[in-house]
């Protein structure tokens, strides 16, 4: 009690001159002022590989092969169980020819299946175990995971897409339906922000992510060669990020099964982009467009095949105008040759 007193009656003692009361301190506490110090992100961050630098000497950034989703055109999202179809194996097989004799030291994948399945083989070859991470994973697509693209307006030209949207005159389906194509077309006014509902990402939120990990690197890379194998829409954001590329100018990069970017380090604020597409590595100079992509990709796509001609020929109309019906020009039966009566006989 006599303690709480004094320590009441210190403001009034010192406006006396009064000082250092005997076994009381009536002077304010000590407030720690020194900068607080630096914290700790990562191993790259500390040792300034990221994002000051380039995290490794050459990096290639491969997508998945082929998978059933693909084939039926379905949203693949970050559904774990989604395999490789046929062609998906094939094409694991194209992106092991191409890499099998590259000096890689790290391969990391995403959580998905169909991303460990594709980088299988070279872990093989490399004896490298798969460093699988959540920040490779594609995009969350909430609800939209599993429907067809083909529900959302996008046109499919294989058979098997086609086919993938089931019709049903379940009035919950119809409104499903409806609320999807009604929440497909707000996305692209909403921008970079948009969710899908039920645990859907955003752009924001997987560059958020990417840059997280990236400052987690190890260090120990920082002069190797390292293979990521992810997904179309988080590599592209991940490919805008380690270039310093504006995140929405990405949205129109594409990435096909069997096109590997390559990210080579060749000086401290120089890199070189390298894109394996038909059969060949094309150098990479100008940054994506919101229209066009990448484009260095404008003179190396493959050639589409030209439509067959409709135009009616002069000599296929008759007298009166009218075209003439074509015919298959009549072929004539083949006939066995004949054989004499004495080699018709069996010999043994």
């Amino acid at each position: 009690m006599f303690r709480r007193t004094l320590l009441v009656m210190c403001p009034v003692l010192g406006a006396f001159g009064v000082f250092g009361v005997a076994g009381i301190g009536c002077s304010a506490p000590k407030v720690d002022r020194s900068p607080p110090p630096p914290q700790k992100v990562g191993p790259a961050a500390v040792k300034g590989v990221w994002p000051r630098k380039f995290p490794f000497k050459v990096l290639y950034i491969a997508r998945h092969a082929s998978t059933v989703f693909n084939r039926y055109l379905q949203i693949g999202g970050q559904i774990k169980y989604d395999p490789l179809d046929s062609l998906g194996f094939k094409q694991r097989v194209g992106v092991f020819l191409l890499l099998r004799d590259e000096p890689i030291g790290a391969i990391y994948t995403s959580m998905q299946r169909r991303s460990q399945m594709t980088a299988a083989p070279l872990a093989a070859q490399f004896k490298l175990k798969i460093r699988p991470t959540a920040a490779l994973n594609e995009f969350a697509a909430g609800v939209s995971e599993g429907i067809c693209y083909s529900l959302m307006g996008k046109k499919a030209t294989k058979a098997e897409a086609v086919a993938c949207d089931e019709p049903s005159d379940d009035p919950l389906v119809k409104r499903a339906e409806a609320f999807l194509q009604k929440e497909n077309k707000r996305r692209f006014k909403v921008g970079i922000g948009y969710r899908w509902p039920g645990g859907g990402e955003s752009i924001l939120d997987v560059n958020k992510r990417l840059d997280k990990w990236l400052r987690t690197l190890p260090s120990g890379l920082v002069d190797g060669t390292v293979l990521f194998v992810g997904h179309s829409g988080t590599n592209r954001f991940l490919l805008a990020k380690l270039m310093g590329w504006k995140p929405l100018s990405a949205a129109r990069v594409r990435q096909g099964h069997t096109q590997v970017w390559r990210i080579e380090r060749k000086g401290p604020r120089k890199l070189e982009l390298r894109m394996y597409v038909n059969g060949k590595w094309v150098v990479c100079v100008q940054p994506p467009t919101m229209k066009g992509g990448l484009p260095c990709l404008a003179n190396h796509t493959p050639p589409k095949p030209k439509p067959a001609s409709t135009e009616t020929k002069v000599n296929d109309l008759d007298k009166t105008g009218k075209p003439v019906p074509k015919v298959a020009p009549k072929v004539a039966p083949k006939v066995a040759p004949k054989v004499a009566p004495e080699l018709r006989k069996k010999t043994y």
